[in-house]
C-alpha cells in the first residue's frame, strides 16, 4: 500500500519517525485519517495489537497527532497532553482487555544499577 503522505507530515515533535511508524502500524497513512480520532482509543488499539502495554507518553504523542490533524497547531508538544491523559485515565481507566505485560517486560529493557 502506498503512503498518501510522507512521514514528515506526522512529524510534530520529538520521536517523529517512531510515532509515524506506530501510526502506520495501526493502519493510518495520512493525517486526514486521524481527524476526529481519539488518542486514548488509538492507544488502546495499539496496545492490543502489540500485545503489551506501552509507556504513557506514547498516548500523549497520539493525542498530539490527533490534535494536529484537527487543528494544524504546530505549537503544541506531546507533554502538553500529559495532564489530559492522566485525568482521562484516572476517570476512565484502561479497558479490561488491556494486555497484562508491559513493554519493558516484553522488550527486555532493564534499569542499570546506578551504583555500577
Amino acid at each position: 500500500m502506498k503512503l498518501q503522505t510522507s512521514y514528515s507530515c506526522f512529524c510534530l515533535d520529538w520521536d517523529r519517525l517512531k510515532t509515524a511508524e506506530d501510526l502506520v502500524f495501526l493502519g493510518y497513512y495520512s493525517l486526514n485519517e486521524l481527524i476526529n480520532k481519539d488518542g486514548a482509543k488509538l492507544t488502546d488499539e495499539y496496545e492490543l495489537k502489540k500485545e503489551y502495554w506501552i509507556d504513557p507518553c506514547v498516548e500523549d504523542q497520539f493525542r498530539l497527532v490527533v490534535n494536529f490533524a484537527n487543528t494544524h497547531d504546530t505549537k503544541k508538544t506531546w507533554w502538553d497532553f500529559t495532564e489530559e491523559r492522566k485525568k482521562f485515565r484516572t476517570e476512565n481507566g484502561y479497558p479490561k482487555s488491556r494486555p497484562q505485560k508491559s513493554w519493558v517486560e516484553i522488550l527486555g529493557y532493564t534499569q542499570e544499577d546506578k551504583n555500577t
